[in-house]
């Protein structure tokens, strides 16, 4: 089992859509951005943990680091307007996992 991150996503012209994501999505995000655009990405980004810690009081922390850190990305327009950017916030399903 693994943990799913539940993001809502909105444009400027109203466009609204839900997609989720793992933590090593966002891991290999920051990191894409990391390298092409050093210096710009924020910081606050959360440590991974233990393995298979399925503890719901953990996993909803890390969900609220991950969206803040995110908001941060998105408020760089070098970063939110970024391919790696926009591609992550694509919609994708999972059909297992736990979602939060």
């Amino acid at each position: 089992p693994y943990t799913t991150y539940r993001l809502r996503v909105s444009r400027q012209n109203e466009t609204k859509w839900t997609t989720t994501r793992r933590y090593r999505e966002f891991r290999s995000l920051m990191e894409k951005l990391k390298s092409k655009y050093p210096g710009k990405v924020p910081h606050g980004f959360p440590p991974k943990k233990i393995l298979r810690n399925m503890n719901p009081l953990l996993i909803d922390r890390r969900h609220m680091a991950l969206q803040t850190w995110l908001d941060k990305v998105l408020l760089e327009p070098t970063l939110g307007n970024s391919p790696e950017v926009q591609l992550f916030l694509e919609e994708v399903k999972y059909e297992e996992g736990l979602v939060e």
